[in-house]
């Protein structure tokens, strides 16, 4: 009797450690951000060498022309390059312009064809998602400052940018380049196309924590996203179902993957497409052989605990 009290009394307290233990992965699951290996087979990883990583870019602000020097828009753009406005460009984990970049785009402001149709009122910007709480930090920050309000949506950079050619915004934010047919467009719509390079941002790849993959190759990657890979015993992991997590054709940074990662072919049929960086990081928090890229800063805000032990080797 005794015997089968102690074998019962283990087996609830099992039970209760699982339970314990799935309520903790749950609520603190976290992912785990790979390292990325270039062209000459050395690994980076975007959190400890973004200067390094191999999947960096600009993000940018586009306008109609250069706004006017007494224009709200004006102030906005070189409130944007100044120390302030770079220095929220780390807190919300993006990369500053560099020196030369920023000389560049200070000159242009004080530049180029101007456009008088800018008012000094409330301020119009619409465009990617990725560079969405950087914006909505500046915009904050700005109108505490100047008093100037930035009225800011995020439907994705190809989105943005069309509502900039249509005159519906004043100015469009992208996390990626814009297309030649864009250019025509907006030609077409007597739009003066100004870019704007306002930070740098890397494309990690976040997977499940529990994934023993750390580290994969360029091409390995271009293998998971076009389907040549489909499981991770694959790739030195477990046997396992690779699960594909991308972001929609709105969004720029789908247009910018496709592009440098796999050379502008087209994506796997299998890959689940989202409209944010936040859905895709909870979709492989919950999936062991969930893969997929978002913006540096949203990795870094949901990297695991056990992710850094195994990144140093422990």
């Amino acid at each position: 009797m005794g015997n089968k009290l102690v074998a019962g009394g283990f087996a609830v307290l099992l039970v209760i450690s699982a339970v314990l233990a799935m309520f903790t992965s749950m609520n603190f699951p976290g992912v785990g951000v790979l390292s990325v290996q270039n062209e000459e087979n050395i690994s980076y990883s975007p959190l400890e060498n973004p200067e390094e990583y191999p999947i960096t870019r600009p993000l940018y602000i586009y306008t109609d022309g250069v706004p006017a020097e007494n224009s709200s828009l004006y102030r906005w753009l070189e409130y944007i390059y100044s120390d302030d406005g770079q220095r929220y460009v780390k807190n919300a984990g993006f990369y500053p312009v560099t020196s030369e970049v920023k000389n560049k785009m200070e000159i242009q402001l004080n530049s180029g064809t101007i456009n008088n149709n800018y008012g000094n009122g409330e301020i119009t910007q619409s465009g990617s998602t990725t560079l969405g709480d950087l914006a909505t930090l500046w915009a904050n920050d700005f109108q505490e400052k100047y008093g100037i309000k930035v009225l800011l949506n995020t439907p994705g950079s190809g989105t943005g940018i069309t509502n900039l050619i249509n005159g519906f915004v004043d100015a469009a934010q992208s996390s990626r380049d814009i297309k030649e047919i864009e250019l025509e467009s907006a030609k077409s719509n007597n739009v003066n196309i100004i870019e704007w390079i306002v930070a740098y941002d890397a494309l990690a790849i976040v997977v499940h924590k529990d994934n023993p993959v750390t580290n994969i190759t360029l091409e390995d990657l271009k293998g998971i996203y076009n389907g040549t890979y489909t499981n991770w015993s694959e790739l030195g992991g477990y046997d396992c179902p690779i699960v594909l997590y991308g972001r929609d054709s709105a969004s720029g940074s789908y247009d910018y993957f496709k592009e440098a990662i796999l050379d502008g072919e087209s994506y796997s049929i299998k890959m689940q497409q989202f409209s944010s960086n936040a859905l895709i990081v909870a979709e492989v928090e919950n999936n062991l052989g969930g893969i997929g890229y978002v913006g540096v800063g949203y990795a870094e805000e949901s990297l695991a605990d056990e992710w850094v032990g195994k990144q140093n080797g422990n």
